[in-house]
């Protein structure tokens, strides 16, 4: 269960049904447990299945992952600069893409990056 299907069902007043408390009861002893013992649901990497980690265990994989695979912190988000650049030569390229078309490519608001990633199956 993802925190969103948590939230989900914590927030659904549904007093009346007993399926809904049912779920209700459980998915809050679910949190408690996690919350006791420190763990967290996150997805795989492979497949559509989730996996129930402690956290400092997870934080150690992202780390071990981040250094591993040569990763650098960066001063400065670059993404304003690419995305400028981007612009301008999509605009120099007035003969080979329409302008309407050129507008279509440039994309305003790019996606951050997350630095959490999912766990390993094993």
């Amino acid at each position: 269960m993802t925190t969103k299907k948590f939230s989900q069902i914590c927030n659904t007043h549904h007093d009346t049904n007993k399926t809904h408390k049912r779920q209700l009861h459980i998915a809050k002893n679910i949190h408690n447990k996690l919350n006791r013992n420190k763990a967290i649901i996150t997805q795989a990497d492979k497949g559509k299945t989730v996996v129930i980690i402690h956290e400092h265990e997870c934080h150690k994989k992202v780390r071990t992952f981040l250094s591993e695979n040569n990763f650098e912190t960066m001063l400065r988000d670059p993404t304003n600069k690419y995305q400028t650049h981007v612009t301008k030569t999509l605009k120099q390229c007035d003969l080979i893409f329409h302008k309407k078309t050129t507008y279509t490519l440039d994309t305003k608001e790019p996606c951050h990056t997350y630095t959490e990633g999912p766990a390993k199956a094993p």
